[in-house]
């Protein structure tokens, strides 16, 4: 599997993201533990607080307990709600002791990608869970699904629109052989980034299926570039790849078309041999799929591009790679 070093790299670039999670975290737990705290008051001690808040002014003319009732708006909670909230700081506290261990998940060797990232975002929905429970208890309502969610996890799929807002940052440590990334569409959306740490052989061009307009997408070999994921507006997905691989970045601030949002740096010749479930002819489908991304049209493909030839080294390779038509004698061997 990927070392150690490059998927924590690969964290220490994603610190930004990690932080507005955290942020909103701790501010869930200190609400949580204000609201137990003003709770669990009884109104003797309230009474007498303000007494001494009040001083002699009030002597005779306040009664204490009663404009400690005026003040409180919020309902009393019963012991089993309270035990509810308990419970759900208990697994914010929980979430927030877990350290790197909350933004990373590793993939087995021929497991699958899509399961364990669906499980470890499910493990970081137990804090929207717990929210939602705190303030199911708050409204004086019945234990429900929430607490529920808040034990075993809340899956990314059942996550509200200002929840993906706030997702953690994920990376995951995995074989090349093991990577179909086209799984991970289902996950790419609000704020969610994934970055993948790839070890060994691994299709060169897999994450070009999810080049969408709305989405980041980006494969690179320094685990730094991934400040580029961490600084983008809109979901995104990237993969730092070994040596062998294409490297491209395609950024939806770019512009309205794919050749304005997408960035080739290197196109590798289509390889010659299956990989894992991926034939060689997906593997070079997938590249002649990212040279059509890039191609520019022909209007902007005359314009000088400021190499001295008029020609874009990357579509010089893009025009090779579409040329392509006879596949037939790559093995799969």
């Amino acid at each position: 599997m990927p070392s150690d070093a490059t998927a924590a790299a690969a964290l220490a670039a994603l610190t930004a993201p990690r932080a507005d999670f955290e942020a909103a975290l701790a501010r869930t737990a200190a609400e949580a533990r204000a609201l137990l705290a003003r709770q669990r008051v009884s109104e003797g001690d309230l009474a007498r607080r303000l007494a001494l808040e009040l001083g002699p002014f009030a002597g005779g003319r306040i009664d204490p307990e009663r404009f400690g009732r005026v003040l409180d708006a919020e309902p009393p909670m019963d012991e089993a709600a309270l035990a509810r909230s308990e419970r759900a700081l208990a697994i914010l506290d929980e979430a927030r002791a877990e350290g790197d261990a909350l933004y990373r998940a590793r993939v087995g060797a021929g497991s699958d990608l899509r399961r364990a990232v669906d499980r470890a975002l499910g493990r970081a929905g137990r804090v929207f869970a717990a929210a939602r429970a705190l303030e199911s208890a708050r409204r004086g309502e019945a234990a429900g699904k929430a607490d529920e969610a808040a034990q075993k996890g809340l899956p990314f799929r059942e996550w509200s629109r200002s929840e993906r807002q706030i997702a953690p940052p994920l990376v995951v440590e995995v074989g090349g052989a093991d990577r179909v990334p086209a799984a991970l569409a289902d996950f790419l959306d609000g704020a969610v980034r994934i970055a993948l740490v790839v070890e060994g052989d691994a299709p060169p061009a897999a994450l070009a299926r999810l080049v969408t307009p709305g989405v980041f997408v980006m494969q690179t070999g320094d685990p730094a570039a991934l400040e580029r994921l961490a600084g983008a507006p809109a979901p995104g997905v990237a993969a730092v790849l070994p040596e062998g691989g294409a490297r491209f970045v395609h950024d939806p601030a770019g512009g309205p078309s794919s050749w304005q949002r997408l960035r080739v740096e290197h196109l590798p010749e289509p390889p010659r041999r299956r990989l894992g479930a991926r034939t060689a002819e997906q593997q070079a489908e997938d590249l002649r799929h990212l040279a059509a991304l890039a191609e520019r049209p022909p209007a902007a493909a005359a314009a000088p591009s400021g190499n001295g030839s008029g020609v874009d080294p990357v579509d010089r390779l893009a025009g090779w790679l579409l040329q392509q038509a006879d596949l037939s004698g790559l093995g799969d061997g």
